[in-house]
């Protein structure tokens, strides 16, 4: 086959949007933990130590992962534009990972439809990513899998 099949170029898009939509995130839920820092600043108990310890955990452990994320996209969108090997392996297994925030829109979804407030939800750039996710990974597998994608990454 003589070039890319254009299927190709939906994944580098789709790979470039899952990275602004987590870089995104990642700064929403950065500017979210410092506003928190700063109103708890000089009010401390025993409970609210321990609390915050796990507050600053639970912020760290996204953030880590938010930014593994955005890395392993953009070295998906380089791999595919290089027609790169690996890049198809990768993109399934990232895929198959992001499963679990698609999972985590639909949970959303469920609790903001039983909260009075519904439109309070659409404000929240991270409720945005969980359920674009809910459409982006099933749109990505199905890019993945098909045959000639596959055997353009020379996968049979």
């Amino acid at each position: 086959m003589n070039g890319k099949p254009s299927l190709v170029y939906v994944l580098i898009i789709l790979w470039i949007l899952v990275g602004i939509l987590f870089a995104g995130t990642l700064i929403k839920r950065t500017t979210d933990h410092l506003d928190y820092l700063e109103q708890t600043e000089g009010y401390s108990s025993y409970f609210d130590d321990s609390f915050n310890t796990l507050q600053n955990f639970s912020f760290y452990l996204y953030a880590l992962l938010f930014i593994a994320i955005i890395i392993i996209s953009c070295l998906l969108v380089y791999g595919m534009l290089l027609d790169k090997k690996w890049s198809w392996l990768i993109s399934i297994m990232l895929t198959s990972f992001l499963g679990m925030f698609l999972f985590m829109g639909i949970y959303m979804i469920g609790a903001a439809s039983i909260m009075e407030n519904f439109s309070e939800y659409f404000e929240n750039f991270e409720f945005i990513t969980y359920l674009l996710m809910i459409f982006i990974v099933p749109i990505l597998l199905f890019i993945l899998m098909r045959p000639e994608v596959k055997s353009h990454f020379g996968k049979n």
